[in-house]
């Protein structure tokens, strides 16, 4: 009992200081899966489309919506809501778009599953890794999100009004959302389930 009231006044002293406790940044977590051209959210249940894809970066709102193989393949823009879900399986506690932010590392967690849309070495003793992407909020209005990190230490990740359904730029890409795809099973899996069904049969005519 002693104990436990010692771990919660240090808690909150801790608070009163000005200190505040970070959650740990997940850098491979386990309900990411990645397969190469965008990724699966398990818990989510949504597959993410790599921002370095090269029909959405360096594209407008309007170029992406019209684009006939991104509407067959069944990809549509993500709302802010989805865009903070994600970030919630790398560990993110969800203060993360207001500038500045105490989710150190949660850039370069992201970037390899999600791709990067500029990486900025001027001057360069200092990288700078940048992922900009639009959203969609409904109702005509857009919001780009940019996810930045500075020389592999602070994180800057902020959430912005945007306004032209035709602006373009190199740097700029777009969050594009689908309900998961069901894994279709490999021609292996298929083998060893008929070898499988096989043996019972098999062990089944012995018994009789």
């Amino acid at each position: 009992m002693l104990r436990r009231l010692l771990v919660s006044f240090a808690i909150l002293a801790m608070g009163l200081c000005g200190f505040s406790l970070q959650a740990a940044i997940i850098t491979n977590p386990a309900s990411i899966i990645d397969h190469t051209t965008y990724i699966t959210d398990t818990t989510n249940n949504l597959d993410w489309l790599r921002l370095d894809d090269t029909r959405t970066l360096g594209s407008s709102f309007n170029d992406v919506v019209a684009d006939a193989s991104l509407t067959a393949e069944g990809w549509r823009h993500a709302s802010p809501g989805e865009i903070t879900t994600l970030t919630f399986e790398f560990g993110s506690t969800g203060n993360t778009f207001s500038g500045i932010n105490d989710n150190a590392g949660l850039t370069l967690a992201i970037a390899p599953f999600i791709g990067i849309t500029d990486l900025i070495t001027n001057p360069p003793e200092q990288v700078i890794t940048q992922i900009l992407g639009v959203t969609n909020e409904g109702g005509g209005a857009h919001t780009m999100f940019i996810f930045e990190n500075s020389a592999g230490v602070q994180d800057y990740v902020g959430r912005f009004s945007f306004f032209s359904d035709f602006q373009r730029a190199p740097d700029l890409s777009h969050f594009l959302v689908r309900d998961a795809i069901a894994a279709i099973p490999e021609p292996e899996s298929y083998a060893m389930l008929i070898a499988g069904l096989g043996l019972l049969g098999f062990m089944a005519r012995r018994r009789k």
